[in-house]
């Protein structure tokens, strides 16, 4: 194709009385025998035939002191016999190329196959660290570099935590980074990197090169993401060998490598994976292992959860009123079937007695009635007119809906992670939310209420329509239907309105990604911990705001609990 590759300079033609007739222009035919070159050098198999066949230059073979030496002019044939000497070394080095490269497209086609088959092996038995392991060690082989980092996006702490290994070395190392760099612009913009110069490029951080003695060259970075567009990992690789640099070749390589590793990655999460990397990260809490725990701990099939006493959810003074009314032990039979994550509400629902004292039992459990002096008659009422407002011919949001995230909602609140957080108000107001948070809904839509132009849409001007009514009647049967909240002071009333209110409008899917965001910034900010260990209780705008997490994260609850 005439791309040119090397260069031949043969210097003074030397003629001895030995070599005058002979020499480089004779007939004969170049001599390529002689120890056979390495197929897969192309240099050396140039350099061996020219060692044979020019050896009458002065360059290449220096003579005796004792030859007569003469130096003449280059021939015709001394022409001829090098283009055709060129032309064979020339096929010989392309040959030596393409038997390069298909043994280097062999190479990266076994890691990719072994990185998929020990990927799958890894997310099976939900193991992270083995993952990573994996992705690190298959990508310097595939990529031909000197180094490979695998980076998880920590959203929380606003960090990147990358697993690495060099070339020259198995072990795998950590390091945790800012969300900054040519990885932090990757996982911002989740978009591809391949970066000639990484020094001479302004996006790019030279402080973990300066810290580690290491000089970066050239990088190829991809992101890893969700379905829905989110990026939860990168994968890094760093100086490409041979002081080349990556080519569109790695970056096709590395879209396809990430496409992989991205659904991998996605059903560890979905498989439990998440629990795994908690127990096994040194960087989290014990109180959010402990959560984690709870949660995912199951009972024998058949077997009674056991007895525990009642959990101090608030303060010590009210577990003290609450014994004046009860004892520990009716408290404990009462909730005992409902700390279970695995537990099938229909047979509960179904009977309306048994429903009913179960509701009331977590009531009581939090000491709310005797708190507010409201007689358990008074809280049956507004529970049963919650109840007789849903209705029967609505297969999703109905009663049994309502049911399944008042429970979700009481082992939310059971949970080291928010147990004595909110004060007495928040909590009788969040287990109220949650019964009522769908009543009368009619089994369509926001949209299809407000394109419908429904006597609702009209009411609440198509905005956050169904969430409105709810919590509208919601607060009507607890202010007017029934005497509820007739021992409440009027403060009391006040915020017990007013946590109703806004937890029901935040079980609106249109608000998802703010509540989203406001988890994964302003919550991080609470310091929750100091606050546990403190008994310090939110108050104001973020006890509200962590008590619409909990019910929107009970409303959607469903689809993430034990399926038989």
């Amino acid at each position: 194709d005439g791309e040119v590759f090397g260069l031949v300079l043969a210097v003074n033609r030397r003629c001895t009385p030995a070599f005058a007739s002979e020499g480089l222009g004779s007939s004969q035919a170049p001599n390529i025998s002689g120890p056979p070159a390495r197929p897969d050098n192309g240099a050396a198999v140039l350099s061996a035939l020219l060692r044979s066949n020019l050896s009458t230059c002065e360059s290449l073979q220096a003579p005796s002191a004792a030859m007569e030496v003469e130096v003449g002019d280059f021939q015709e044939a001394d022409e001829m016999q090098l283009s055709l000497l060129l032309r064979l070394s020339s096929h010989v080095i392309q040959i030596s190329k393409l038997l390069t490269e298909q043994q280097r497209a062999a190479v990266r086609k076994e890691a990719l196959l072994t990185l998929v088959s020990d990927g799958k092996s890894a997310v099976a038995d939900k193991d992270p660290r083995r993952f990573a392991v994996e992705i690190v060690a298959k990508s310097l082989v595939m990529f031909d570099c000197d180094r490979c980092t695998f980076f998880t996006v920590d959203t929380l702490n606003d960090e990147l935590v990358g697993y690495y290994t060099a070339s020259d070395s198995s072990a795998l190392k950590e390091l945790r980074l800012p969300i900054r760099g040519i990885a932090g612009t990757v996982a911002t913009s989740n978009t591809m990197l391949n970066i000639p110069d990484a020094w001479a490029d302004e996006r790019f951080s030279n402080e973990v090169d300066l810290r580690m003695n290491y000089r970066t060259k050239t990088l190829l970075c991809a992101p890893l993401a969700t379905s829905s567009g989110k990026v939860i990992a990168i994968l890094q690789c760093i100086n490409k060998k041979s002081n080349l640099v990556f080519n569109e070749e790695d970056e096709q390589l590395l879209l396809t490598v990430s496409a992989l590793l991205s659904d991998m990655l996605q059903r560890m999460m979905l498989e439990g994976g998440y629990a795994s990397f908690v127990q096994l990260n040194d960087n989290i809490n014990s109180d959010v292992k402990d959560m984690f725990s709870q949660y995912q701990k199951e009972a024998p099939k058949g077997a009674e959860p056991e007895a525990q006493p009642p959990r101090k959810a608030v303060s010590a003074s009210r577990l003290r009123l609450h014994k004046a009314v009860s004892t520990m032990s009716d408290v404990t039979q009462g909730v005992k079937i409902l700390r279970r994550w695995d537990l099938d509400v229909n047979p509960l629902v179904e009977d309306p007695v048994r429903s009913l004292s179960s509701i009331r039992a977590c009531f009581s459990y939090y000491g709310l009635l005797v708190r507010f002096n409201m007689a358990a008659d008074a809280l049956d009422a507004a529970v049963q007119a919650i109840r007789s407002r849903y209705y029967a011919n609505v297969h999703y949001h109905n009663w049994v809906h309502a049911f399944a995230t008042m429970h979700a909602t009481f082992l939310f609140l059971e949970t080291a992670a928010f147990s004595s957080l909110l004060p007495e108000t928040d909590v009788f107001a969040l287990l109220l939310s949650a019964l009522g948070h769908d009543v009368e809904h009619p089994g369509y839509t926001n949209a299809f209420m407000v394109n419908s132009r429904s006597r609702l849409a009209i009411v609440y001007n198509d905005r956050a329509v169904l969430e409105s009514h709810h919590a509208s009647v919601t607060t009507s049967i607890m202010e007017c239907d029934t005497k509820l909240l007739s021992a409440m002071s009027k403060e009391e009333v006040q915020r017990v309105r007013q946590v109703v209110v806004q937890t029901i409008l935040g079980t609106d899917m249109a608000l998802h990604q703010e509540c989203i965001q406001w988890l994964e910034t302003e919550a991080a900010s609470l310091d929750l911990p100091s606050s546990r260990s403190s008994e310090t209780q939110l108050s104001g705008d973020p006890a509200v705001r962590l008590a619409t997490a909990m019910l929107h994260s009970a409303d959607l609850v469903h689809p993430a609990l034990h399926w038989s």
